[in-house]
């Protein structure tokens, strides 16, 4: 029986931490954009680690829905395309969830590549394929909800 209960402690002790550190996928967070246009859901992976942030969307060949980049608090933010294949808008938002500037980056194999940064202080980033923003209709101002992830 004892030998029971320490398997199940194993797998429990395993199985948590395999769901801490196992990406988000996308689908299990959102974020909504209320625009002039409407509202648009976009799936999101989440980068809400150190780490996470560095790596961001480094070397992939695509990328479905977008990536949520969360901060500790709203603060000057500039990004960079170093090893990202992939052009992309970055959408920098501020602890209000108000859109406070759109960048239009392109990839980057070049040392140094230059800096993306934010408009205004921000606390949230979301990137999304190039063109999400013009197509429907992002823009400084707007409202987001993030839905499906636990915030600071």
């Amino acid at each position: 029986m004892r030998d029971r209960r320490s398997l199940l402690l194993v797998i429990a002790v395993v199985a948590a931490v395999a769901l801490a550190f196992w990406p988000a996928s996308p689908g299990s967070a959102r974020v909504t954009f209320l625009t002039n246009q409407g509202t648009v859901q976009v799936p999101v992976e989440v980068a809400d680690s150190p780490e996470e942030r560095q790596v961001g969307l480094m070397f992939r060949s695509g990328l479905e829905g977008g990536m949520l980049f969360i901060f500790e608090r709203d603060q000057p933010l500039s990004f960079w395309m170093k090893n990202t294949r992939i052009p992309l808008d970055i959408i920098f938002i501020n602890s209000s969830l108000q859109v406070v500037s759109i960048q239009e980056a392109v990839p980057c194999d070049a040392d140094p590549c230059p800096p993306y940064p934010s408009a205004a202080p921000a606390r949230y980033v979301v990137e999304v394929n190039a063109g999400f923003a013009g197509a429907q209709g992002v823009q400084a101002g707007d409202h987001i909800r993030i839905e499906g992830v636990a915030l600071p």
